[in-house]
């Protein structure tokens, strides 16, 4: 992957034949292979788009002044009336160490250890 400071194209971004340019937060420039992400769509990530759907709903069916209450209490915090919502109602999904692909103490992928 190449990195670069560049004076001349200092906001390039896009994808060209199959490659990348990104611009990382410390302003360093990349040029690499087209990152293309994985949607495994497993039984932990359902979960979460179903409660989080079911928030976009519950929030869109709110009356203004109830936004508008979550918005008000939100900008002591420096957040949206949203983001306040979100962070009040959403509950995380419970998981096992097995959903999450925790080894055992001891040992490695590549054997014990």
């Amino acid at each position: 992957m190449a990195k670069a400071k560049s004076v001349l194209f200092p906001e390039i971004r896009g994808a060209l034949k199959g490659l990348e340019f990104r611009m990382r937060y410390n302003g360093v420039l990349e040029l690499g292979k087209k990152r293309i992400p994985t949607n495994p769509r497993s039984d932990l990530q359902m979960q979460i788009r179903k409660q989080y759907g079911r928030l976009v709903q519950e929030w869109n069916s709110l009356s203004p002044e109830e936004k508008e209450d979550y918005n008000r209490r939100a900008s002591a915090l420096r957040l949206s009336g949203w983001n306040l919502y979100v962070m009040e109602n959403f509950v995380a999904p419970t998981i096992s160490t097995a959903e999450l692909g925790v080894l055992e103490l001891g040992v490695s992928e590549l054997g014990t250890g």
